[in-house]
């Protein structure tokens, strides 16, 4: 298992109706092994172009931009 450090809190996107609540945080490898689990089945470190080419729900990337734009800290999003 891959520990990490959580550096920066970012942002909630919420669905109050659905009960569904996720919080998107920032964060660096601290120990560990990177391993693949039932929820994910590959692991890996890529670099940010090749994730925008790799994640193919719009939500997703949505998700993965407003973390990356500090001026957007923190958001708030309903879903």
């Amino acid at each position: 298992m891959r520990l990490i450090e959580v550096t920066k809190i970012c942002g909630v996107f919420q669905n109050a109706g659905g009960s569904i609540c996720i919080t998107l945080f920032l964060g660096k490898p601290v120990g560990g092994e990177l391993t693949a689990t039932p929820e994910a089945l590959e692991a890996g470190f890529f670099p940010i172009e090749d994730v925008y080419e790799m994640v193919t729900f719009l939500n997703f990337k949505q998700r993965i931009q407003l973390c990356l734009d500090e001026e957007a800290h923190p958001f708030y999003v309903e879903f």
